[in-house]
């Protein structure tokens, strides 16, 4: 039987001639290096781009030998490739990982800090030197408790490198032929008893299915839904008001042991008294149940426009980031961009021969969308990756930022029609927000609807990016990426009828 194919990934500046994993190349067919395109300033996610691309077109399992820096490459694309990709993995040999954040890391590559420490997927051996000078061997076995690793220490042979006078390394190739040999499951991060408000929504729904997914036993607690029972697959239900913290404690949480509470809660409409009520009120009302029975940890579906908070369920979100932040809680704030959901409000329009509409001329704002899916997925593993604790995370979906007015032209070349724009005045809000506002000295009502028009407008004009408070300017390259659903994909399935625009509050156009 022909040995299963290793791919080879070499660290920065690639591996020489006299590297072990040079000879194997040269030694054994089945051992097959990949080329990227920078060695020695490179980007941790193109490296990750060029080793999906070849998991995905190789026909067949595979073993990952990784040196020094691609062993960061091969945790961060654990993290957010396909199932079917890490299906055909058999294991990964991981050899002197490297700390980028250690004093001999090189100025130059970018995105390999923080070191993603999530439990790896698939079976996985890190081997480590005692004096490797670019990274301690007690970092190395931290990276391998953290990833699930069994961990090899070789004694004092440096970088495990050409430097190192391994030749052929037998040792590495009998690791290599145990990761070649019949699978060993890797050791499964322990379910979670989940406690979940905000379950009811696309993104809620979706959340659930994930940590079902992942093996969690999850329990809803979901406003009473008038003669009818509310039914989320998976996941037990209960029902009650959960902006009172007697019915949370009570009705929800009954006095169970819970390790978690995951919340996708948020008001329904933006509104000044909505937001504080729910955004805020009834979060701390959460927190504080949760804290009274014992749960240790919190994640929180929040918002990345709370960086330049503006309007008042803006405020209220980051009142209540900072009450769990130092509620003594293990928390992770998620922070998404955009929702596909909220930019699709136009395929509509598109569908019956009407332009799109811009703000301007549709280049003042940016986002870097993300599907239900793939924000259901970071959420899930925030549970239990190590490196996402007591973090905010701004997140956006795979793929460059785009404009309006490049959604616009993405949705005229999958429907087949010639682009046709109209431009909106973003001054049309500000008279609209000024008349709502003076009418709402006199009639309440109106106050909500001028806090519309107002977040009408922060979205007209504000990026869905990261900001950068010194250049003072939103950064697309330093918003992080995460997921596999292109804005493409989901327009395409749109326009096809395969799925409903179920916008619901989001719901502008």
């Amino acid at each position: 039987m022909t040995p299963i194919t290793a791919f080879l990934l070499p660290g920065l500046h690639n591996s020489g001639p006299d590297h072990w994993q040079s000879v194997w190349e040269r030694t054994d067919p089945t051992c097959r290096r990949l080329v990227q395109a920078d060695w020695a300033t490179p980007r941790c996610s193109d490296w990750a781009a060029v080793l999906d691309a070849a998991v995905v077109a190789h026909d067949g399992p595979v073993v990952l030998v990784a040196h020094s820096s691609s062993n960061i490459t091969v945790a961060a694309w654990a993290r957010s490739a396909s199932p079917a990709a890490l299906a055909k993995v058999r294991g990964a040999l991981l050899v002197a990982p490297s700390d980028p954040d250690g004093p001999a890391y090189p100025a130059g590559p970018s995105g390999f800090s923080p070191v993603p420490l999530q439990r790896l997927p698939f079976r996985s051996i890190v081997v480590a030197s005692t004096n490797d000078e670019y990274c301690t061997i007690e970092t190395a076995r931290a990276y391998a408790a953290a990833w699930g690793s069994e961990f090899v220490d070789v004694g004092a042979r440096g970088h495990i490198n050409g430097d190192s006078g391994l030749g052929d390394w037998p040792d590495g190739r009998a690791l290599l032929a145990q990761l070649r040999a019949e699978p060993r499951a890797a050791a499964a991060a322990p379910p979670k008893r989940v406690f979940m408000v905000g379950a009811t929504g696309t993104i809620g729904r979706a959340t659930v299915r994930a940590l079902v997914r992942h093996g969690h036993e999850v329990v809803c607690f979901v406003r009473a839904k008038r003669g009818r029972d509310v039914v989320i697959p998976g996941a037990t239900v209960r029902t009650g008001d959960v902006t009172k913290a007697e019915s949370i404690a009570r009705d929800g949480l009954c006095g169970e042991r819970f390790e978690a509470v995951v919340s996708c809660m948020a008001s329904r409409t933006g509104g000044s008294q909505d937001a504080w009520a729910v955004d805020h009120d009834a979060q701390q009302h959460l927190l504080q149940a949760a804290k009274a029975a014992g749960v240790s940890q919190f994640v929180l579906l929040s918002a990345i426009c709370v960086q330049k908070p503006l309007l008042a369920f803006q405020h209220a979100k980051l009142a209540f980031e900072k009450a769990l932040m130092t509620s003594g809680l293990t928390y992770s704030i998620v922070r998404p961009t955009a929702f596909f959901k909220s930019i699709s409000g136009q395929v509509k329009r598109v569908q019956q021969g009407k332009p799109f509409l811009l703000f301007g001329d549709g280049t003042l704002t940016a986002c870097k969308p993300i599907s239900d899916d793939d924000l259901a997925e970071f959420l899930a593993t925030c549970l239990t990756d190590a490196s996402r604790a007591n973090r905010v995370l701004p997140i956006g979906g795979p793929g460059p930022a785009v404009t309006l007015r490049q959604q616009g032209e993405l949705l005229f070349t999958l429907a087949g029609k010639p682009p046709r724009f109209t431009r909106v005045p973003v001054a049309m809000f500000d008279g609209i927000i000024g008349v709502l506002r003076t009418l709402g000295m006199v009639i309440p009502p109106l106050r909500d609807k001028a806090e519309f028009a107002a977040i009408g407008r922060y979205y007209a004009t504000e990026s869905m990016l990261l900001w950068d408070p010194v250049a003072q300017r939103y950064d697309a390259d330093a918003t992080p990426s995460f997921g596999g659903e292109t804005l493409a994909s989901h327009y395409a399935r749109l326009l096809r009828g395969e799925i409903a625009d179920d916008r619901g509050e989001h719901a502008v156009f």
